[in-house]
């Protein structure tokens, strides 16, 4: 998913810029440093109109205007063929599909469903679709002054590079501001920010080797960046050698349709690595949440979480449609608790692909897929943090495969059935033995830890597992357990138990035996 949103756009970003509301007496375009004075662009229903015809001839491209079809045929110079028909949504790019111009859905980019307007002889286009690199990939710069907005095309003028590049730039993660020691800055048309300092705010424990720093992504993954160098080093050390590591670019871009490489290289100063801000919030690289809010005297950079005049308002219950990390901040892979299946949460806000949510006391961010908007189906006993105690309903059975299925549906096990998480460790396993003498092996790695938020779920949820394999004694079972009282060898429901510790893992198992 692509991260970095615009509010006006860099010159050679080639990312579809935003435009101000303007009528067509106060909207100007200028190509190549002159006005399209025959064919007038126009706003409508927010999205600022171009003649893609007029626009393509004065850039040096081939034009076909086909009028009995209301339709363009652009061959550039550069080889790419671009069809454009009225009141069509999407364009023919080099033989596939693009939209005219996209938005922002949680956080993906879909088709906006926007159409093109014949008129004049002239097929009209939303501006985005000039910039975007799925259509055409022309540089676009707008100027917003009192009384007219002009949008340059193609050739900038240098009065108009030199203001976006002299403009002051914030960057701000996680709503803190970075010293103006490690200020983003512009070189080449590229944004730079701080690698280092970014990836420290976001708990990605940087380590510097001279001109080199490594950066941690979730614990098995880690991205290395080397000055003078257009690309990073991604080591995965959960797949196999020889796929281990990948090389990807600092910064890419799309050009008629097609995404490539820019060769953007990292650049060290002030004792620290300055990467294309791309490589920040790239699904490849670093996949932070950024935003770049670009005003009249100055631009400001957010990396994670955004301040609350940015954000969404939700302010509504949800609960968790599946289990999930709660990070403290979009991108960053360090856990402040976790959530489970029909968990009921508080959802405070949305930005992208994230919500914020509370849970009793504690409040993180998970992607919106895991947390729907609404009251929990869950019913039983909540709990101050949103979990619902659950309740065994089914019968234990001769086949251990119902077993799991039973531990996994209604006693919220995972891995098939056999393990019980609480944020911070295991709780429970269940392994079935099969042999002449016993049927499974029960471990239980806590009881109640008062160093770990979640662990007053084990002995609710052991209580109904007892309930599953000794039935009628259950009570029993789970009263030595909660007293700290474990009888080595004891029955229960027809079974023999043995109880012993387990030094090497400090934990408690239970050798059940088969019901007689």
């Amino acid at each position: 998913m692509k991260k970095l949103f615009l509010a006006i756009i860099l010159v050679f970003s080639l990312v579809a810029p935003t435009f101000a509301h303007a009528e067509s007496s106060s909207l100007v375009v200028m190509v190549n440093n002159k006005e399209v004075e025959r064919f007038s662009s126009f706003t409508s229903n927010g999205t600022t109109f171009v003649p893609l015809n007029e626009i393509a001839e004065l850039m040096g491209e081939e034009v076909t205007s086909i009028s009995y079809q209301k339709k363009v045929i652009i061959q550039g110079k550069s080889g790419f063929i671009v069809s454009v028909k009225d009141n069509q949504t999407t364009a023919v790019v080099n033989g596939k599909l693009y939209p005219l111009k996209t938005k922002t859905v949680d956080g993906k980019q879909v088709d906006a469903k926007v159409k093109s307007i014949y008129k004049d002889d002239q097929v009209y286009v939303p501006i985005e679709f000039i910039a975007s690199g799925r259509g055409l990939t022309y540089p676009v710069e707008t100027v917003n002054e009192a009384t007219k907005t002009t949008i340059h095309i193609g050739e900038i003028p240098a009065a108009v590079k030199n203001a976006i590049n002299n403009k002051p730039i914030i960057l701000k993660v996680n709503n803190k501001q970075v010293s103006n020691k490690f200020s983003p800055f512009v070189q080449n048309g590229t944004t730079y920010v701080p690698l280092n300092e970014i990836a420290k705010q976001m708990g990605g424990n940087p380590e510097t080797f001279k001109k080199e720093v490594q950066v941690e992504l979730n614990g098995l993954v880690f991205a290395t960046v080397t000055a003078d160098k257009p690309t990073a080093s991604i080591y995965n050390s959960q797949l196999a050698s020889r796929d281990r590591t990948r090389i990807v670019p600092l910064k890419t871009k799309i050009v008629n349709g097609n995404t490539i490489d820019v060769n953007a290289k990292a650049i060290y100063k002030n004792n620290q690595l300055f990467v294309p801000i791309e490589f920040i919030s790239s699904s490849d690289g670093l996949n932070y949440y950024v935003e770049t809010v670009k005003g009249s005297t100055k631009t400001t950079i957010y990396v994670g979480e955004l301040p609350t005049v940015l954000a969404e308002t939700i302010e509504q219950t949800g609960y968790a449609t599946k289990w999930s990390i709660v990070v403290p901040s979009p991108g960053d892979f360090t856990n402040v608790t976790s959530i489970v299946l029909n968990q009921q949460v508080f959802i405070d806000q949305a930005q992208g692909e994230w919500y914020k949510i509370r849970i009793g006391k504690q409040s993180g961010f998970v992607k919106k897929d895991t947390v729907k908007i609404g009251k929990s189906p869950a019913t039983g006993k909540m709990y101050p943090d949103g979990w619902f105690a659950p309740t065994l309903k089914s019968k234990w059975s001769k086949d251990p495969r119902v077993n799991y299925k039973t531990l996994e549906k209604e006693l919220g096990f995972t891995k098939g059935g056999t393990t019980y998480h609480i944020f911070g460790g295991y709780g429970m396993q269940v392994v079935y033995d099969g042999s002449a003498s016993t049927e499974v092996g029960i471990s239980f790695y806590q009881w109640e830890n008062s160093t770990l938020n979640q662990s007053y779920r084990i002995p609710i949820v052991a209580k109904e597992l007892f309930k599953l394999y000794f039935g009628k004694d259950a009570d029993r079972v789970w009263n030595y357990f909660n007293k700290n009282d474990i009888p080595e060898n004891f029955t229960a429901n027809g079974r023999t138990v043995k109880a012993q510790y387990v030094e090497a893992t400090g934990s408690i198992y239970l050798q059940v035996g088969h019901k007689k």
